[in-house]
């Protein structure tokens, strides 16, 4: 073979750039947590002939070899700091850079990020980082996924707003666990190509945007794992989201949601967990619309626990759930009295508690209970919803009700 038909080796200079990155790090089993982890850089060698191009993590561009565009060193024991004299702002063409799952010692991101103008992919996920995100990031014109979820991370000045607004590729924005504290940025709703979003303990407030329920392509994940005061949009009818036949999990555990159960979920297709403990959730466990008849087609795990509802469970409308049988019979696998102990208000089969004036399921699952179906606040103060195609199949089945708590005095 010639050395015209030899395929060329990475470029020197970014070949001794990442050698010199991996040199700003120590390996510490405990930087990791991935069971999969494993020592990446052990491939990373000096040897003058040495292909960093076939490196481990490494990502060349297969119409220029010679030209690094990502690095993927996700779960690689890395332990250690970057900072702004860092070579790996050398690497002009990266694309993609995944630092997720490693320990960066409580550093900031080094404002020179923001060189890095041709990034796609930035996933910095549970990586040790933390402190104000500079005002750098928001030249990553580029950028469709962004993920800088579960570091200490601030967005404050600047804030989120400033920060992200100019990114208009994104499709992907996780910054769960970053310290936005402000109000829900309006903005998000301008995102068109938003695809996946992610705001969990984020110590957001205010409305939500009800425009985002709009974007056409949200339909993987939409997360808001925080507490949001006050109404969502008076304008915006959370029932739209019976609408979304994609729904596959709703779960608005741990917070101070109070109103009746939503029971115009129920006609939802592919909806498996659906989650309400801990609110101060109340009244009859009943369906408001004729149209659906609390049928959860599929829900495989409902928890209703820690709420204040009361009434006859409509237990005949349980057996029908036929998602959430055993495998090994006809009969719900958690449906006895256990599950349902310390439920002061609620009665029948199968609790020991009798109703004293039992009702047909036709009346009772009907009844309106003196709400408003048209204007519910169930979503007012929002803790998250996902929407997940494909989700984990072979849950645990089961239903559990119990220890109701009082509902907040106004």
């Amino acid at each position: 073979m010639t050395s015209s038909q030899v395929q060329p080796l990475c470029n020197s200079d970014e070949r001794a750039a990442l050698l010199q990155f991996k040199d700003g790090f120590v390996i510490r089993r405990n930087a990791s947590f991935d069971p999969s982890a494993y020592l990446k850089l052990a491939s990373w060698t000096p040897e003058e002939q040495d292909d960093c191009c076939i490196w481990d993590g490494v990502e060349c561009d297969i119409d220029d070899s010679t030209r690094v565009i990502g690095l993927h060193l996700n779960s690689s024991f890395l332990y250690g700091s970057i900072n702004s004299s860092s070579s790996l702002f050398r690497l002009s063409h990266l694309r993609v850079l995944i630092l997720a799952d490693n320990h960066f010692n409580h550093s900031e991101i080094p404002p020179p990020l923001g060189w890095l103008s041709r990034l796609t992919h930035l996933n910095l996920f549970y990586s040790g980082f933390r402190g104000q995100i500079s005002l750098e990031i928001s030249n990553l014109y580029n950028i469709s996924f962004l993920d800088l979820s579960f570091n200490r991370f601030e967005m404050k000045r600047p804030d989120i707003s400033t920060l992200v607004r100019s990114l208009s590729n994104l499709k992907v924005l996780h910054l769960s666990g970053v310290d936005i504290s402000s109000s829900v940025p309006s903005f998000l709703a301008n995102l068109s190509a938003l695809e996946s979003l992610s705001l969990g303990h984020c110590g957001l407030r205010g409305k939500f945007p009800r425009d985002i329920f709009q974007l056409p392509d949200l339909n993987i994940s939409l997360c808001m794992r925080t507490r949001i005061l006050g109404e969502i949009c008076l304008n915006f009818d959370p029932r739209s989201l019976a609408t979304c036949s994609e729904l596959e999990v709703v779960n608005l555990e741990n917070n101070q949601l109070n109103d009746a159960f939503p029971s115009w979920l129920g006609g939802l297709p592919k909806l498996k967990p659906f989650l309400l403990r801990f609110n101060h959730l109340h009244g009859k466990i009943i369906s408001r619309s004729p149209s659906n008849f609390l049928e959860f087609p599929s829900l495989r795990i409902i928890d209703l626990s820690h709420n204040n509802f009361s009434g006859p469970l409509p237990f005949e409308y349980f057996q029908k759930w036929n998602a959430m049988k055993a495998f090994d019979g006809n009969q719900l696998s958690t449906f006895d009295s256990s599950s349902f102990e310390g439920n002061i208000g609620l009665c029948g089969e199968p609790l020991s508690q009798i109703c004293e004036n039992p009702k047909a399921p036709s009346s009772t699952l009907h009844e309106d209970d003196g709400q408003d179906s048209g204007s519910s606040l169930l979503f007012d103060q929002l803790n998250w919803i996902t929407i997940v195609p494909g989700f984990v199949g072979g849950l645990v089945v089961g239903v559990v009700i119990e220890h109701a708590i009082a509902s907040p005095k106004a």
